[in-house]
């Protein structure tokens, strides 16, 4: 997957409790609760044209810069705004925690899967950084943040405390916010 060293350990191919309470921890105790911090290492463009519709799908893959969710692998879609359930209607989609398999992979991995609904601006803003990003040789990153207080509707900061890790595993979370960051230095 993501580590190319062969003296490394094999990757993790599901969630491990340990995994799943180390995400929690770092959901609970960064500058934001409910924050997850991304790179971005591609971008993946798949287009379907038939006689009368024209698909398109953007989809980013990347990792979390934390040592102990090294092997969660991320990804990021676009999502047509009608093809979202009513939950998730009034944020810019949501994410879900899950075992799943990688593309172009195939391999059985723990994932967070994001979906976000395409009539933002978001892919053309992401899309302009990364241009930049691989000019200058860098890496890009968004951090995400979403809403936990749709679990048992308790506010996100307090939500920590009452959560189990297994109850983070499978469930789909409002993204409520999404910032992105680079730095591109010029010495």
């Amino acid at each position: 997957m993501f580590n190319k060293d062969k003296n490394k350990k094999q990757h993790q191919s599901t969630w491990s409790l340990s995994m799943l309470e180390e995400l929690k921890n770092y959901l609970s105790y960064g500058l934001i609760p409910g924050e997850i911090s991304f790179f971005i290492k591609e971008r993946e463009t798949s287009i379907s044209i038939n006689v009368t519709t024209l698909e398109e799908i953007i989809t980013y893959r990347g990792f979390i810069p934390y040592r102990p969710l090294e092997d969660v692998y991320f990804a990021l879609s676009s999502w047509e705004c009608e093809d979202l359930t009513e939950d998730y209607r009034n944020y810019m989609g949501y994410i879900e925690i899950l075992n799943g398999i990688s593309s172009p992979n195939q391999e059985h991995v723990p994932m967070i899967r994001g979906f976000i609904k395409k009539d933002f601006s978001f892919f053309e803003s992401v899309n302009k950084m990364l241009i930049e990003s691989r000019q200058f040789k860098n890496r890009m990153g968004l951090d995400i943040i979403v809403d936990f207080s749709r679990i048992d509707n308790v506010p996100t900061q307090e939500i920590f405390n009452m959560i189990s890790a297994e109850r983070i595993l499978n469930i789909k979370l409002p993204i409520k916010e999404i910032e992105f960051r680079q730095r591109i230095p010029f010495d």
